[in-house]
């Protein structure tokens, strides 16, 4: 959903300063740009397709039927390429945030807000379940008729690979950062 995918990216970003802590304490500018460019990588990688997937195959579940009214994303010319813009820039305004409090010594501080927007995110979907766990159309929402996402088992599939690719590959991808601060 669009309203968790913006902390999500900027907890990512975040989360890949956490790793280079190591590297961001010698104060090269170096490991900064590096370790933005793994951020950026992984960002592209694993998490920017999904958003993109879901607006364009399941409207209505990916903005929570909220705001935008129409079937489709296709009625919202600029919804895609604002989103991808506002995505990416929150991911990088998550990184600087990161970078900042690593190198004042606030590293606990950078974990609180990563799991603060970790949290946002999994309260949206559980406290709005009767908006977040359904398909279909805004009219459809809107009459209660809107099918729960265990009707697409498909959808459930997809959901359920990508987060434990995206799980893997963050936790694979921490490490690795880690590990060369080390080295």
């Amino acid at each position: 959903m669009v309203q968790i995918d913006i902390p999500v990216a900027f907890a990512l970003g975040g989360l890949h300063a956490d790793a280079a802590r190591a590297q961001l304490a010698t104060g090269r500018s170096e490991a900064v740009w590096r370790t933005l460019a793994r951020n950026l990588l992984f960002f592209g990688v694993f998490a920017s397709w999904l958003p993109v997937h879901l607006l364009v195959r399941h409207f209505g579940f990916e903005t929570s039927h909220m705001w935008w009214h129409e079937d489709s994303v296709l009625a919202y010319p600029l919804f895609i390429p604002a989103f991808m813009t506002l995505y990416f820039a929150t991911n990088v305004a998550g990184y600087a945030a990161g970078v900042a409090l690593v190198r004042a010594g606030r590293v606990t501080l950078n974990r609180l807000v990563i799991a603060a927007c970790w949290l946002f995110a999994t309260a949206w979907v559980l406290l709005q379940s009767d908006r977040t766990l359904v398909l279909g159309t805004y009219c459809e929402w809107r009459a209660g008729a809107a099918p729960p996402i265990s009707s697409d088992p498909d959808l459930v599939r997809l959901l359920v690979v990508f987060g434990v690719v995206f799980t893997a590959a963050l936790v694979l991808w921490y490490r690795r950062i880690r590990r060369e601060g080390t080295d």
